[in-house]
This record gives structure tokens, C-alpha cells and sequence, in this order.
């Protein structure tokens, strides 16, 4: 049997979203022990450990994927004390379990080599992106926060893509058109394109109707923008809400 660190390890190297769902108290009889531990992967299935078996894993499992939906933890009670078989779990005990969701750190890929994307680069490693950018007049030194910069062909730079990573296309560029349709080819969910109302709407209208959900163009929220830096704040506000699921409605009442 693999070990658990072993296991972790591998799935962070994929890189893909898991949960870790651990025994923290027992009460009353359980065929799982305090400490037991299950790696439950982003469909749900238990690649490693035991916390259970029939109906407490079902359960677990199914909490696991809500956990890793949310981005949260949870703490959650296992109830096992059905009278008849048919009711459901009937060891005579309970037990807590927490579930931890392991979710990859997102890349963000920046095309471009302005001072828009030099600036959304560095907010976006701020807020723990790792931060791609892809130019052939970009280098290191001017993107200096960078995780990489990348000059070379851009089907390499398509294929290192994963669906969790976000895209923003900075280049201002008349060839924004094919690069947005080569992206597409992708599997990543968010392509976000800093454009004016009209020149996005011409880009949307090259783009087939089905793929237009994964397109933000123009790409920010509306915050009244004006230099590189709130532009870029606007940008990354959007790709926030997203993926933190917020309604972008203000706090105060």
C-alpha cells in the first residue's frame, strides 16, 4: 500500500484538487479508528486510506466534494446508530470527522509585455497566483516577479494550460482574434480580454456562441478605471469574484 504522504504528493504534482478526510473523535462503537484517514480525489473517489465503509463513506464522500466546490473545511457528525439495517448505518456509534480540501495553487498566464501586464503581474502574485507570461518581447527582467516568461512557440504555451488556470489577454494586439481562438483550445474556464466595448464585441462576434461563457471581454469589473494600476485592479477584482463565487455587491448596507 502506497504511503499517504506518497499519495499527496503525487496529486499536488499533477497538479489536482483533493480532500483529506480525517477521524478526529469516536463515540460509542465505529469500524474506523480516531486518526484514520481517507484522500478523496475531485470526483469523489477514495484513492487512499479508510474512514468507513457503506454508508459513512458515501456520506464522507459526498461532504468532501462540497468542501472542495466551497474551497472550506468541515467538520461534520457521522451518525451510525440505526435501529434496522434498512434505516442506514446501525455500528451503535458516532463519529466527527474534518475534511480538509487540497486545492492547487491557480496560474495565471498574462500575454503581453506593457506596463498593464507588468502591473497585473505583480498584483497577481501578490494575491498568490503563480503568474505566467507568455511575449516574444518579454523578459525576465521586466517581469521580475514572474514564475516564468516565455518566448518561444505558442503551442508549448498552450499545452502547459491546466483547467484551473485563468487567462488574461493584455496584448492590445491585432492578432488578439487568433490568439483568443487558439486559447479556446484549451481547457482553461476563464479568458479574460482587456479591450474597449467595441473591439470586444467584434472579437465575441469571431468566437463560436458556445464559447462565449468562458470569455470576459471586456474583461474587470466597472470601477471607473483609468491608469495600468486600476485597470489591473479591476481585472483581478473580476477573476477574484469568480472564483470565490462573491456577488461583487458592496458590504455596506
Amino acid at each position: 500500500m502506497k504511503d499517504f504522504f506518497k499519495v499527496v504528493t503525487e496529486l499536488q504534482n499533477k497538479p489536482e484538487p483533493f480532500a483529506i478526510a480525517t477521524v478526529v473523535k469516536i463515540v460509542g462503537s465505529s469500524s474506523a479508528k480516531p486518526a484514520a484517514k481517507a484522500i478523496i480525489n475531485q470526483v469523489g473517489d477514495v484513492v487512499y486510506g479508510w474512514v468507513g465503509g457503506g454508508c459513512a463513506e458515501a456520506l464522507i464522500r459526498e461532504e468532501a466534494l462540497k468542501c472542495l466546490a466551497k474551497e472550506t473545511t468541515a467538520l461534520i457528525d457521522v451518525q451510525m446508530k440505526a435501529e434496522k439495517l434498512e434505516e442506514g448505518m446501525a455500528c451503535g456509534g458516532e463519529m466527527q470527522v474534518f475534511i480538509e480540501p487540497i486545492i492547487p495553487q491557480p496560474t495565471l498566464w498574462i500575454f503581453g509585455h506593457n506596463r498593464l501586464a507588468q502591473v497585473l503581474c505583480e498584483f497577481a502574485v501578490t494575491l498568490g497566483f503563480n503568474v505566467n507570461i507568455f511575449d516574444q518581447e518579454a523578459d525576465q527582467a521586466f517581469f521580475s516577479c514572474a514564475t516564468k516568461v516565455l518566448n518561444g512557440r505558442l503551442e508549448d504555451c498552450l499545452s502547459q494550460m491546466k483547467n484551473i488556470d485563468y487567462v488574461v489577454i493584455a496584448t492590445l494586439h491585432i492578432n488578439d482574434s487568433q490568439l483568443l481562438k487558439a486559447i479556446l483550445s484549451t481547457t482553461v474556464h476563464h479568458i479574460a480580454v482587456i479591450a474597449s466595448r467595441k473591439r470586444a464585441a467584434l472579437l465575441l462576434e469571431t468566437c463560436d456562441k458556445k464559447t462565449l461563457p468562458r470569455i470576459y471581454a471586456p474583461a474587470g469589473l466597472d470601477l471607473g478605471a483609468q491608469t495600468p494600476e486600476e485597470i489591473a485592479l479591476s481585472v483581478l477584482s473580476e477573476i477574484v469574484l469568480c472564483r470565490r463565487k462573491g456577488t461583487g455587491q458592496m458590504l455596506r448596507k
